[in-house]
């Protein structure tokens, strides 16, 4: 995908009141995600529309290396969002708290750090089956039973909770 593909998308993304401006980029990045689009592209698209570096990581440490290998290029020409993508219960970030490169990285570039909870299998598998986001889902936006159970509803209106609380943290940065 080259410059011009990217800024089509972008000029397709709608302008939307502050809160629900951030539901429309995940859908975008899930919808990139189904049609195999390398992460690369994603965050090329984050950091043209917000000016923003954005680094999901995970409790793999090769995600904390690149991050790192990113710092090591950009170094203080933007803002850092990491965001702390528990992927199993309980994570642990344990690369990213004690490495010394990290510690260096978040003592000297001081960059925005978010957390995303782990999502329960009942929420989680069915939504990518479905390709149905948690908003989709906690607003009832859809026609799969299972995903219309309460406790799986109630699970991702606290998830949606969490993270607009996470993302209200660092509005600062994500929002022109």
């Amino acid at each position: 995908m080259d410059e011009r593909e990217i800024e089509e998308i972008i000029k397709s993304i709608p302008e939307a009141e502050p809160r629900s401006q951030l539901e429309p980029y995940r859908e975008l990045i899930l919808r990139l995600r189904r049609q195999g689009r390398p992460y690369r592209l994603i965050q090329a698209l984050l950091e043209k529309k917000f000016g923003v570096k954005v680094a999901i990581m995970t409790i793999d440490p090769a995600t904390v290396d690149s991050v790192l290998k990113w710092a090591g290029a950009l170094q203080s020409r933007t803002d850092y969002l990491i965001v702390k993508n528990a992927v199993n219960n309980p994570s642990s970030f344990d690369v990213w708290e004690q490495a010394p490169r990290a510690e260096h990285f978040r003592t000297t570039l001081k960059p925005h750090v978010i957390e995303m909870e782990y999502h329960h299998p009942t929420v989680e598998f069915p939504a990518r089956n479905h390709g149905l986001t948690v908003g989709r889902i906690a607003a009832r936006q859809h026609e799969v039973a299972e995903l219309n159970q309460f406790t799986v509803v109630i699970r991702a209106q606290a998830y949606r909770r969490h993270m607009y609380a996470e993302f209200d943290r660092v509005k600062e940065i994500l929002l022109p």
